[in-house]
């Protein structure tokens, strides 16, 4: 019998940006350009049989820049939901596919500085392979406990608060061959995993992350508690939240 996947997904702007940079994809859903300041909320229900993908985008590179990039990359994801295949190799792939057309849309526009992060969760018949390039990250929450399954692609000791990105969505092949971060994990029903963008990590602690997911009867509860915790905690950057949870 496949598993059920509930998920929650809000992308808001936050208390501070006068623009939204961050997008989403969940069911052939996605922030729209003329969306551009509406925030939103998705909720549904995926089954394991789908090889459905969830992620989230973080556009870098200014207001119109940034915001064209996570949106790129949420409209191109579109072409490798539900694709049949390997996991890993669907997600290599449609990284690269992304990375393209960001560069090119930078290249065409003669824009020097455009990206986005990338947090992608594909569920397949047998399991869950998670991917993310630049900081937005991947956890899996289960009994209390939080791990990170992302990698942060960042500079480590860097002197200023926000480090650079060693990795993202918009680097030209010539100066970088992009490395997506890929795990594999196995369905337990009853976990759950997290995808976020920095709206979220920079704003609620781990810690309180676990906690608040804990203690949620429902991903829809669990998902508004994120959200409004960070903007409680200042909200100073765009937040984008996808919590699922799976069930027998």
């Amino acid at each position: 019998m496949p598993y059920q996947i509930e998920y929650a997904c809000v992308n808001i702007k936050g208390g501070v940006r006068e623009s939204n940079q961050d997008n989403f994809y969940a069911q052939e859903r996605y922030r729209y350009g003329k969306e551009k300041f509406n925030d939103i909320t998705k909720f549904g229900t995926l089954t394991s049989d789908d090889n459905a993908i969830l992620a989230v985008y973080d556009g870098m590179g200014g207001e119109s820049c940034g915001d064209m990039a996570s949106l790129l990359a949420a409209r191109g994801t579109l072409d490798f939901d539900r694709m049949p295949g390997d996991g890993a190799e669907i997600l290599r792939d449609l990284c690269l596919s992304l990375n393209d057309a960001v560069c090119e849309f930078a290249w065409v526009n003669h824009i020097r500085t455009m990206g986005s992060t990338a947090a992608i969760m594909r569920f397949e018949p047998s399991c869950l392979y998670c991917c993310n390039l630049g900081d937005s990250r991947i956890y899996r929450l289960s009994g209390g406990q939080i791990l990170q399954l992302s990698h942060d692609h960042s500079v480590k000791d860097y002197y200023r608060k926000k480090a650079p990105l060693t990795q993202y969505l918009g680097i030209p092949t010539d100066e970088i061959m992009i490395t997506p971060h890929i795990v594999r994990e196995e369905y337990v029903p009853g976990t759950r995993y997290l995808a976020c963008s920095d709206g979220i990590t920079d704003m609620v602690t781990d810690e309180d992350i676990a906690r608040i997911v804990a203690a949620a009867p429902t991903v829809r509860e669990g998902t508004l508690t994120l959200v409004s915790q960070a903007l409680q905690h200042g909200g100073v950057d765009n937040i984008t939240a996808i919590l699922c949870e799976i069930k027998a």
